[in-house]
């Protein structure tokens, strides 16, 4: 016999087949709506990181174009345009992600604010 210790015992039954025990919250309850405030907090962090990374691939940028490579080696050229491509590209598409996403909270704040109370509404009468 080992000497390992037991691992705890679940109470809840666990399906046939399944790997991991049933998940123990409650089901069926629709997700919360967000409000505009939270929109609008998220929008402004999402901006800020976003023009944040727009000042970075600027900074970025300039200095690829304020130290070019010299070389006579055609490979090692080709080689550093490249990487020199790809790392201004993934910091540019990093700011666009993140100015979408603000652009998108932005316009969702607007949206629950012209809306919000008819949806609520909507949302709030039992169908029986």
């Amino acid at each position: 016999m080992t000497d390992r210790p037991s691992e705890p015992k679940s109470t809840a039954p666990i399906a046939p087949g399944a790997t991991t025990p049933p998940s123990t919250e409650p089901a069926g309850d629709p997700p919360s709506m967000p409000s505009p405030l939270n929109c609008l907090g998220g929008a402004a962090i999402a901006g800020t990181i976003g023009w944040g990374a727009y000042l970075l691939t600027l900074s970025i940028a300039q200095s690829f174009a304020d130290k070019p490579f010299h070389t006579t080696n055609a490979v090692a050229a080709n080689l550093s345009a490249l990487v020199r491509t790809l790392v201004v590209g993934v910091v540019a598409m990093g700011t666009g992600v993140f100015s979408f996403v603000a652009l998108g909270l932005t316009a969702l704040a607007v949206q629950l604010l012209l809306t919000g109370d008819r949806a609520a509404a909507k949302g709030s009468k039992g169908e029986s």
